[in-house]
């Protein structure tokens, strides 16, 4: 027999702890109907897209750093000649 030691993480961790009290059946009704997007589909679809305020980390420290990755994305997918609007990739935040 082989013995194996669970692998976690921080994040595992806490996501168990937020979800211990949740029976099974909630937990994959909540993965099969998509609940876990409906943040960001809030985002995209109701909220006003005036995305100017938009900031990433708790105080967002973490704000330049995406924007940058965001520009490099949408430099990428110009540089490909990929038929299609490059204004299609959003960068939003769903706190």
């Amino acid at each position: 027999s082989i013995f194996r030691t669970p692998c976690t993480s921080p994040s595992e961790k806490w996501l168990h702890e937020q979800t211990k009290s949740l029976s099974n059946e909630d937990l994959s009704n909540f993965f099969d109907w998509y609940l876990h997007v409906l943040p960001f589909a809030y985002k995209l679809y109701v909220e006003n897209n005036e995305y100017d305020d938009e900031y990433f980390g708790v105080n967002g420290e973490y704000t330049t750093e995406i924007q940058s990755i965001h520009r490099r994305t949408e430099d990428f997918w110009t540089d490909s000649r990929v038929d299609g609007d490059v204004g299609e990739i959003s960068l939003f935040c769903a706190h």
